[in-house]
């Protein structure tokens, strides 16, 4: 893309995100300092070179709408991402499933199709990844890393893209039993304070409801400073071609 950024895109790195979000609504339940990270991270990485490193076709239709929806979307994942492991802090810093695929993303991707930590349990049980409980339970790595192709304004890439390029093309390396087995054994390395805690992770349906609605009302006051920042530019301009 020709000019993947935008003027407003300039602004909200410009000013402190602080202030910045002071001047929007708020939104019960945002945290504006992880906001703030999460903004300026995807700020950084949403671009055509991001994407093509792991092999999405980029539209070049509708240039500044995708910059935006890329943007959106980002904020969505990261936010909700960061706002789950917050809950475990440790988690981002337990290693690996397989070579570079972070266990901190597998784990927020299983938590997508577990409905309970007895789910995924029943699997680490086992300890075969070839089992069909695992194939079931463990299913949603392979899910949300396919589909990867022409990536338009309206389509939503898997999740993992988002998160950690480094995981995608480590999955992409790996089959789908490296991946199963990475999990089981990630899992068994743990301590049983750990293990016991990741259980719980899974078992607890408020994580999942306050981190979504967490990552909704994120991405609403992003699009709130956008348009106030947006306008406050127009009334600027007004002011100047009127000597004001």
């Amino acid at each position: 893309m020709k000019n993947f950024g935008f003027k407003s895109a300039l602004a909200i790195l410009t000013f402190s995100a602080m202030s910045l979000f002071s001047q929007a609504p708020s939104h019960a339940q945002v945290n504006k300092k992880l906001l703030s990270d999460v903004i300026k991270s995807c700020h950084r990485d949403m671009n055509d070179e991001y994407f093509k490193t792991m092999g999405f076709e980029i539209s070049e239709s509708s240039e500044g709408n995708l910059s935006l929806s890329l943007r959106r979307n980002c904020i969505n994942v990261r936010y909700r991402h960061f706002a789950m492991i917050e809950k475990v802090a440790w988690l981002p810093y337990s290693g690996e499933i397989v070579q570079g695929y972070s266990a901190s993303v597998a784990i927020h991707v299983l938590s997508l199709i577990n409905s309970s930590g007895e789910d995924f349990l029943s699997c680490i049980v086992s300890q075969d990844p070839n089992s069909q409980i695992c194939r079931v339970r463990l299913t949603g790595i392979e899910q949300l890393n396919h589909g990867r192709g022409r990536l338009g304004v309206y389509d939503m890439p898997n999740l993992v893209s988002y998160l950690c390029p480094k995981c995608v093309i480590a999955y992409d390396d790996s089959t789908s039993v490296d991946l199963r087995r990475g999990v089981i054994r990630w899992f068994l390395s743990l301590d049983k304070p750990k293990r016991q805690e990741i259980i719980s992770f899974f078992s607890s349906g408020e994580i999942f409801r306050n981190s979504r609605s967490q990552a909704s009302n994120a991405v609403n006051v992003y699009d709130e400073a956008l348009r106030k920042i947006e306008q406050e530019g127009k009334e600027r301009s007004r002011r100047d071609l009127l000597g004001q």
